[in-house]
């Protein structure tokens, strides 16, 4: 072995301590150790660290750009950046070819992010919207959301912040839709004593009103889209439909006959309509 390679490789000789040099004359070889090679970190034409002379010729000509930036620097300090780069890279996430990304390239990029493999596989916490926005809706919601982040490749973590975004809004919207109908109800008759001042003609009115809601509307679907329209309440709705009550109770209305006519609507009229009725409605002569 060379004297010179032989120090460079002794930590003793690296530091300049004593190391081996010629034959019986150890401590001589060490000092030409600390003198001469300790400081020499290039080779003879001074391009390359002088470690490069390790390296085969082959692999010196293949990375010779990447030895000459090393230039100056020792072998420990080589490895300690080489290994360090190793381990992120053994840490490291790939990305697929967008163009063209292999299946299983795109599957382990999807499992290192922790995304599932498929939209059931996501476990979303929704149990603290199920009293606001109901049960079935809700899981109906949220099923079809699964789909979604599954599409747009959302993680785990990822998808339950945007549906907790999404549904505190849906939360929140339904709160203020909820309040802003207990208003309109509570101030419903304040409404209606604008168009009825007198107490006895309005207390009236609301009679008759319920009493048509109750003989002719039973469905409870049809009573809950009203009121969510807000139409159970409206104030000119409530009155013309208690005039149409209070029609109905004249005295001259004729049950409709078993016809076919008269099975195509709800009731059917005779001729002995009060002048009054007929005016408002049309009917008979």
């Amino acid at each position: 072995m060379k004297d010179e390679l032989w120090i460079f490789l002794s930590p003793e000789g690296a530091e300049g301590g004593g190391g081996t040099g010629k034959e019986g004359d150890p401590g001589k070889a060490g000092d030409a150790g600390a003198e001469g090679d300790n400081d020499k970190t290039t080779n003879d034409e001074g391009e390359l660290p002088k470690f490069s002379e390790q390296i085969t010729p082959e692999l010196r000509e293949k990375y010779q750009a990447e030895l000459k930036a090393l230039k100056g620097k020792k072998l420990n300090d080589v490895f300690e950046e080489y290994f360090s780069h190793k381990r992120k890279a053994d840490r490291a996430v790939y990305l697929p070819d967008p163009k063209n990304p292999d299946p299983e390239e795109a599957k382990a990029f999807l499992k290192a992010l922790g995304i599932p493999e498929s939209p059931d596989k996501y476990a979303l916490d929704v149990k603290k919207y199920e009293q606001e926005l109901g049960k079935d809706a809700l899981s109906a919601l949220t099923e079809t959301f699964k789909k979604k982040a599954h599409e747009i490749s959302l993680t785990p973590k990822q998808a339950q912040q945007v549906l907790d975004e999404f549904l505190s809004v849906q939360t929140g919207a339904r709160k203020t839709r909820q309040q802003k109908e207990a208003e309109y109800r509570e101030k419903f008759m304040e409404r209606l004593s604008k168009l009825e001042p007198d107490e006895n003609n309005r207390n009236k009115v609301v009679n008759l009103y319920r009493k048509f809601l109750t003989q002719n509307v039973q469905d409870k679907e049809v009573i809950q889209k009203m009121n969510e329209s807000g139409i159970l309440y409206h104030e000119k709705f409530v009155r013309a439909l208690a005039a149409l009550q209070e029609k109905l109770e004249d005295e001259r209305y004729v049950a409709g006959n078993d016809t076919d006519r008269s099975k195509q609507s709800l009731g059917a009229f005779g001729n002995n309509y009060s002048e009054e009725f007929r005016k408002t409605y049309g009917g008979g002569k």
